[in-house]
Order: structure tokens, then C-alpha cells, then sequence
């Protein structure tokens, strides 16, 4: 190809490494994009990067090992930009290990990314280029397709690896000899890179057979049903961490004790209306009243008219009352949230703290005690790895508790943790310092309406807790997830972490698939220090 100003590029893993530095390439050289990828999170990340560009894009959730996944992209593009003129065939993963010890669903699945994902786009994309060829004599196509160095040195511990990227570069080889017999509009070339940090090495995190699979395990080392997410990633990155090293440092509190949170910024946006007088709230909120559900402006209007210690209550709540009194065969109206957070809210006010901090007390005294540090802590154990906690040493937080509001979240800025970035701005590299929270987003969102969705229905229609939660509600919010009328995902998570701990515990129906001799419960000391 000799000019791209104007023309499409379709480019798979584009959400990260070698795919997210082309769609940068293509957007500076004025292509539109279709940015494809597994994971949603990441993927939306890069296409608003892309986007802010000035670069028209669409981005593509899928996974390329599914045919009928490359085959909707295809015609989406088409349909958004029309035939492309430049397609990346470029998501891959890695595994690693003796080639005799590659399960059955080891080979599944690094043969069907990297290998069908080549095939896929080959197959849906060629045809198309080769008609829009025959159609405009003006023309130019590229296909490029991401092998490696393995693809041409085989080196150990890395069989099934070795074996699809040969692949790739063998398909690549016979698609450039094909493409030569039937047109010089449309040409094809293999990227074969030697190791670079792309992030590929990290893929297995992108498993949902490994989430399923490990998640009795998970919950078995919690001993309680704490049902956040982010303990799986958590856990397999403590396992990775425990292959190399034994202790750890980690940044729990930092977001509690500096202003992390972008939800710590609500009180700044809502002033206005705060400040308005009781009558004049009255009204507003009676007007929210009656705004339909999803209408821009009724949320802002509930919030603002609504007191602090009614409507923040950290993150841990999942349900409202009316939807607890459906799930809950023993609802109890007198039990509410606010019983935990009264009292705490309480001594918030008889110390004077402003909104922002009463906010950052909240969380220290009920999200971060009750989620954050048991995740680490009991995730950590899991492996036999010592997890340390600098953040919550005494003298931090004396530090911390003399921030101003202004220095931890600046007015005019979507700036968090401030005062800290910037304590850190001659230690730490500025892509550090000055890139925005990440947490540890998992793809429940999307698998429980899709490779989950039969693992979550079979646990709900075998839970012996049907006495304590109705599980036909429960049903029902699933169903509305996969069918996309809302996002349940967090809810449905929720019950299913339930239903597993009350198999294990409870009915003791669920074998975790570890003992209790196995476990680094028993030989560790819970490591940490919480600040009184």
C-alpha cells in the first residue's frame, strides 16, 4: 500500500502491544479503525485513545477463535466503513511448559487464537478485497498476520507456541504465493517480532475456563462469601508472583488514605444543588420522582438532593430493599445498611470532616477492612506469598490525614491522588505517576452472557440455597443479562459466589478441590497493619 489517508484498517488485539501502536500509526495517518479485541475494558480504553486522535473508529469486542465472531466483524465493517484496505491479523496468546504436559484444553485454545484467529480473518477479509480489487482497478489491500520468531526457531518449554506461530508464517507464505496468482491489488507480509513486552505472556488471564475452575478453590481460601471480582485476577497473580519471589509489596489504602476514588469528586460536582435551600430540594427531588429511568439528569437530581449518609455507603452494596425483599426468603426490613455506616458516619461529624473525607472515612472503616485487605490477604495465603501493605503503616496515614481536599482532588481536574502524585514525581517514571487508577477489571460482564452463562445457570439450578435465596429470581436476573436487557452481572456474581460458599461450607456438596493441610492459612500470620 502507498497511501492510507482515507482508507480502513482492521486490526485484531488492538487492545494493547503491537495492535494498539498500529491503530495509533493508522489514526496519524488518517485511516478509520476497526479495533478489535477480547477484552471490553481495555479495548474501550484504547478506541477513546484512538479516537481523541481524531481517528473514526469502531470497536470490536470478540474472540477471533470464534468463526461466527470474525464473520460479525466482518460484516459490521463493511457496514461501517465499507471493505477495508488494511487488516491486522495480530491478537495472540502464549503457553509455556514441556509439550507433553499441554492439556487437551491447553491446545484448544492457543491453537484457536492463534492459529483459526489467523484463519478466521484470512477467510472472511480475503474475499472481500480481492472483489473490491476486481471492482477498482485503484485499489490496494495488505493483509499482514502476526507469527514470531518462534514461527521460525523452535525453542523448548514452548511447544504449543511454536507450533501455531510455524503455522502462521506457513499460511502467510502460501497466502502471498495465492494472492500472486489472482491479482497484484492485494498482497499479504508476516510480522515475526523476537520477545517484546506486549503483554502476551500475561494472556491466560483471558481464560474463563480458568475463572470457573478456580473459583471453589477462591472461595474455599476466603472462608467467606466475599464477592468481588477482582479476587480472581488477584488470585493469579499471586500464584504468578509466588513462582519467582516470596514477598510482596502492595498498594492497598493508598486510595482510601489520598483520594483514589473518582467517586471522592461527587460531593465538588454536586455542591450547587447541596447548597440550595431544604424547600427548593424538596421539589428537585420530587421532580426526579417522576423522570423516567435512564434520563439524563434524573441520577444527578437524586444525588444532589439526597444526604451524603443516605446515598454513599461505599461499594460492597449490590441490591436495593426492593430488590433484597425478591432475593431474600428472610427479609428483615429493620436490618439496613445504614446500621454499619451510622455510627461510623456519626464520629465523621463529631470530628468536622468536610464531605470528601467523610467519604475516604467511610470506605477505611468499611470497604477497605471488609473487602480490599481480606481479598489480598487471603489470596496472597493462598500461595505461600507475604503481601505487605506500606501504605497502611501508621506514619503514612498521620501524613495523610493532613492533606487538604484541594491537594488530593484538584477543582477543575479529573485528577486523583494528587498530593501523592506529585510527592512521587522525581521517584517513579511519569507513566507511572501520571497514568489513571487501574483496578482489576474482569470480564464477567461479558462471559456470563456468553462461555459463562451454562457454568452459572447449572450452579444456580444445583444450590442447596434455595432456603435462603430465591433462586427463580435470581434465574430471571441471568436471563436478563445474556438477553441484554440490563446489567446484572455484578448482582449475578454476587449470588453465585453465595451459592458456592454455601455448597462448600454449608452443604459441604462442593469439593474446592484443596484441604485444609494444604493450605497456608494454617503456618501464616495475617500480614499487615490496620490503622486504629
Amino acid at each position: 500500500m502507498k497511501t492510507f489517508q482515507g482508507k480502513t484498517a482492521v486490526i485484531t488485539g488492538a487492545a494493547s502491544g503491537f495492535g494498539l501502536e498500529t491503530s495509533r500509526l493508522a489514526a496519524q495517518a488518517g485511516m478509520s479503525i476497526v479495533m478489535a479485541d477480547v477484552q471490553q475494558e481495555p479495548l474501550n480504553k484504547a478506541a477513546a485513545e484512538i479516537e481523541a486522535l481524531g481517528a473514526k473508529v469502531l470497536p470490536f469486542r470478540l474472540d477471533v477463535s470464534k468463526a461466527e465472531q470474525v464473520e460479525a466483524m466482518g460484516r459490521a465493517t463493511v457496514e461501517r466503513f465499507g471493505v477495508p484496505h488494511f487488516v491486522f491479523n495480530n491478537a495472540g496468546i502464549s503457553s509455556g511448559g514441556l509439550i507433553w504436559e499441554h492439556t487437551l484444553k491447553d491446545w484448544e485454545w492457543i491453537v484457536g487464537v492463534n492459529l483459526m484467529g489467523v484463519a478466521h480473518g484470512i477467510r472472511v477479509f480475503t474475499p472481500m478485497m480481492l472483489d473490491a480489487a476486481k471492482k477498482d482497478p485503484g485499489y490496494e489491500g495488505h493483509i499482514t498476520n502476526t507469527a514470531s520468531m518462534a514461527g521460525m526457531v523452535n525453542m523448548p518449554n514452548m511447544g504449543s507456541y511454536n507450533v501455531t506461530k510455524n503455522a502462521v508464517v506457513a499460511m502467510s507464505e502460501t497466502l502471498f504465493q495465492d494472492l500472486a496468482l489472482v491479482t497484484d491489488q492485494v498482497h499479504c507480509s508476516v510480522l515475526c517480532p523476537f520477545f517484546v513486552p506486549t503483554g502476551i505472556v500475561h494472556s491466560e488471564r483471558l481464560r474463563p475456563a480458568e475463572m470457573m475452575e478456580a473459583l471453589p478453590k477462591i472461595v474455599w481460601h476466603l472462608d467467606d462469601p466475599v464477592a468481588d471480582p477482582a479476587l480472581v485476577p488477584l488470585y493469579f497473580v499471586a500464584k504468578k508472583a509466588a513462582e519467582h519471589v516470596t514477598v510482596v509489596l502492595s498498594g492497598e489504602g493508598a486510595d482510601e488514605f489520598f483520594g483514589g476514588y473518582t467517586i471522592y469528586r461527587e460531593p465538588l460536582s454536586l455542591a450547587a444543588v447541596n447548597k440550595l435551600p431544604d424547600p427548593v430540594q424538596r421539589g428537585l427531588r420530587k421532580v426526579a420522582s417522576v423522570i423516567p429511568e435512564g434520563v439524563k439528569g434524573k441520577s444527578f437530581l437524586e444525588r444532589g438532593t439526597t444526604p451524603l449518609e443516605q446515598r454513599y455507603y461505599g461499594n460492597a452494596r449490590m441490591f436495593t430493599e426492593a430488590e433484597k425483599r425478591r432475593l431474600l426468603r428472610r427479609y428483615d426490613e429493620q436490618v439496613r445498611y445504614t446500621d454499619v455506616t451510622a455510627p461510623v458516619y456519626a464520629e465523621a461529624a463529631a470530628a468536622g470532616l468536610d464531605p470528601v473525607t467523610t467519604m475516604q472515612y467511610v470506605d477505611l472503616y468499611t470497604w477497605l477492612r471488609g473487602d480490599i485487605l481480606v481479598k489480598a490477604d487471603r489470596m496472597s495465603m493462598a500461595h505461600s506469598l507475604e503481601l505487605r501493605v506500606p501504605f497502611l503503616d501508621r506514619e503514612v496515614f498521620e501524613v495523610a490525614a493532613t492533606v487538604p481536599v484541594d491537594l488530593k482532588l484538584p477543582p477543575r481536574s479529573t485528577d486523583t491522588k494528587y498530593a501523592m502524585r506529585q510527592a512521587l514525581r522525581d521517584v517513579v517514571p511519569p507513566a507511572i505517576v501520571n497514568r489513571k487508577k487501574l483496578g482489576f477489571p474482569t470480564p464477567t460482564r461479558v462471559w456470563l452472557r456468553g462461555e459463562m452463562y451454562d457454568w452459572a445457570h447449572d450452579i444456580l439450578d444445583r444450590s442447596g440455597a434455595g432456603g435462603l435465596l430465591d433462586l427463580d429470581y435470581a434465574r430471571g436476573l441471568l436471563e436478563e443479562h445474556k438477553r441484554g436487557d440490563a446489567d446484572q452481572s455484578r448482582k449475578v456474581w454476587t449470588v453465585l459466589v453465595f451459592c458456592i460458599w454455601h455448597a462448600i461450607f454449608i452443604e459441604r456438596s462442593l469439593d474446592p478441590g484443596v484441604s485444609r493441610n494444604d493450605s497456608a492459612l494454617l503456618t501464616k500470620p495475617v500480614v499487615g497493619s490496620v490503622v486504629a
